[in-house]
């Protein structure tokens, strides 16, 4: 079976990544866009020693779970995996998965895995996109980039993407085109400020555009009544925008007690991007954490704080890391606008901090964890020498999850609970939080 052969596949799962598993003459085959009990005729697109992918030429039978798609890019864009399973599917798969990874790659047995927690929205949820643009004289076109390229996909309405991105990107590309001739805009990233239901878009362009850009956009309401800010950024440095209007994104999130905790970030923060979702993962972190009020927490990789804050509620004494200064500047900001004492943020490299020990970092009760996709192996070991009674780990990758909860319990901290969280409907993609507690030697 070489390249471009055509096959009849028979659907029998789905793989971590999303895409379909079928088996030809032994073989695994991968083929995205396929439903389990769906039969196919697929052409071969890569041949490895171990296995093959395809893509779907006909189906020839549906499978039950199948769903119409609403999207006319479903499939192209890049940003959607399973657009075409009924959601209630999509959530029994994802939990399936995870379950599938802890106890494959993680080898473990024990833990207590409670249910996947849907999202409200099943379309609609993104408060966050980037968009990459591209000048074809004489237009500009934006879109996602299609799967493992860089082709541009253009698109009418995001469907996953909240309802006022949808709004302000016609009225934004509109205005590019009339007023902006010229291949200077490179990406375009729009955000919804949730808490006042207003638009923030932070352009990249070119380094001798910035100062005409700044006259173009000075008036972004009249660009969209919602659009409420323009940050103008040198698309070779990171550095703070040029800030036209209010670049701030707003939102909040209130405690069990009735406590509203106001976040302000900015636009070279991360925030969550489906902020409903963001509420019920806070309160699975507080869940777990279960605090009489006498603790000390660290949370790494803290951003905006956006645990921080509600763990300090109830602790004696809070400290948030992270490298990234501009997180770090928010996080302070959101310190001021909220009443709450005992709380520290430090401005570090998460390996650097754990290598050097800062006084204020030592003794926690609990540590919480938030790390980028590859997880943090580097830093378990520093993690466990600081001898927390508990670990949570907040994680957006099973693989790397599981890998890391196998280290851990190499280091004396083992996995009790975890839940999924669906954070992103129609992906892939499994947000999830896991407790971790130390034994003894003994146990």
């Amino acid at each position: 079976m070489d390249v471009g052969t055509l096959i009849k596949v028979k659907i029998d799962g789905l793989a971590h990544l999303g895409s379909g598993i079928g088996r030809v003459h032994n073989r695994v085959i991968f083929i995205p866009f396929t439903a389990p009990g769906d039969t196919i005729i697929a052409r071969i697109t890569h041949k490895k020693k171990r296995y093959l992918r395809g893509e779907i030429t006909e189906i020839v039978s549906q499978s039950p779970l199948r769903n119409p798609s609403p999207c006319d890019v479903f499939g192209i864009c890049g940003g959607c995996h399973w657009q075409h399973l009924a959601y209630r599917s999509q959530l029994e798969l994802k939990e399936q998965t995870f379950r599938d990874i802890l106890h494959r790659i993680g080898r473990i047995e024990s833990l207590e895995q409670l249910p996947i927690v849907p999202s409200p929205q099943e379309y609609s949820y993104r408060c966050r996109v980037q968009l990459h643009a591209e000048y074809r004289g004489p237009e500009y076109l934006l879109g996602f980039f299609r799967e493992a390229s860089h082709e541009l996909i253009q698109f009418q309405y995001c469907h996953i993407s909240d309802i006022l991105i949808n709004s302000v990107l016609q009225e934004l590309k509109q205005f590019l085109n009339l007023w902006v001739p010229k291949p200077t805009i490179k990406r375009v990233d729009l955000n919804v400020s949730v808490d006042d239901e207003k638009v923030i878009a932070i352009l990249r362009v070119s380094p001798h555009f910035v100062e005409e850009a700044r006259a173009l956009f000075r008036n972004p309401e009249a660009i969209h009544p919602q659009l409420k800010g323009v940050g103008l950024l040198d698309g070779k440095r990171e550095v703070r925008p040029i800030e036209i209007g209010e670049t701030v994104a707003n939102y909040s999130w209130n405690s069990p007690r009735g406590i509203k905790i106001r976040y302000r970030t900015g636009p070279l923060s991360f925030f969550q991007v489906n902020p409903q979702q963001n509420h019920r993962l806070i309160d699975t972190v507080l869940e777990f954490a279960e605090m009489r009020g006498d603790e000390k927490v660290l949370d790494l990789f803290c951003g905006v704080g956006n645990f921080t804050f509600p763990l300090s509620l109830k602790a004696r004494h809070t400290v948030g890391i992270d490298e990234n200064r501009w997180a770090i500047e928010d996080a302070r900001s959101v310190q001021k606008l909220n009443p709450i004492s005992d709380m520290d943020f430090l401005c570090m490299n998460v390996q650097g901090a754990l290598r050097t020990r800062p006084q204020k970092i030592l003794g926690p009760d609990i540590i919480v964890i938030d790390p980028p996709r590859p997880g943090c192996d580097p830093i378990i070991k520093g993690i466990v020498q600081l001898g927390a009674s508990r670990i949570i780990y907040i994680s957006c990758d099973p693989g790397t999850l599981a890998r890391d909860l196998n280290i851990f319990r190499l280091g004396g901290y083992v996995p009790v609970r975890s839940r999924p969280i669906d954070m992103f409907p129609q992906t892939y993609h499994i947000e999830s939080v896991t407790l971790l507690q130390r034994i003894s030697r003994g146990e």
